[in-house]
């Protein structure tokens, strides 16, 4: 599809969840004063645009893991981000991250992008058997072996414990062992320190 067959309308993405990209036009009122019109479409002349439910390869630098790098004014932006704030007319929360429906770092298409946070998609990665932990599993350092880890393989059956069996919240247990909700959530819901077994589950 062509420049002139193309455009973006920012802020519609909720009325277009298809992703449509002909519904994308830009408009100056729902966007940031630094995205104007010369912005935007130099973005979207690095992508790769081609069918509507196909991913659209970022086509400029990018960084090691593969995801597209834009620069705008002094900053360094994710490309996936910006295509994702082009989409829906806002910036993602900081403390969000913006996902890929199609795990393919490089692909700027906003249908197959959405906000979630570091746990959603730890939990996508396990379920999809995607990162280090499965592609390489012999290089994986697990648990307290982990120069970062603030827990020890003792504790996580005590965490487990408090959470599932004695009605403790996820946010008593993380500000009692100094640890984020989302670290929490992902031992209770056995994604990270699986390897210790605990109870009826068996350690992974």
């Amino acid at each position: 599809m062509s420049d002139d067959q193309q455009t973006f309308h920012v802020g519609d993405a909720g009325s277009n969840p298809a992703g449509d990209a002909s519904t994308y036009k830009i408009s100056e009122a729902t966007v940031d004063p630094m995205s104007t019109q010369a912005w935007i479409e130099r973005f979207w002349s690095k992508v790769d645009r081609r069918g509507d439910g196909e991913c659209w390869p970022w086509t400029a630098g990018k960084r090691r893991r593969g995801y597209g790098v834009f620069h705008r004014g002094d900053q360094s932006c994710s490309a996936h981000r910006v295509a994702w704030e082009i989409a829906n007319g806002r910036e993602p929360p900081l403390h969000l991250m913006v996902l890929h429906a199609c795990d393919n770092p490089p692909c700027c298409n906003p249908a197959h992008l959405s906000e979630g946070t570091h746990a959603t998609n730890m939990g996508e990665m396990a379920a999809r058997k995607r990162g280090r932990m499965h592609t390489k599993p012999e290089s994986t350092v697990k648990g307290s072996a982990h120069g970062m880890a603030k827990l020890g393989e003792k504790d996580i059956p005590v965490i487990l414990a408090l959470v599932l069996w004695s009605g403790f919240t996820r946010k008593d247990v993380a500000k009692e062992y100094g640890l984020s909700g989302a670290t929490v959530e992902l031992i209770v819901n056995r994604i990270t320190w699986k390897h210790v077994p605990f109870g009826g589950f068996a350690g992974g």
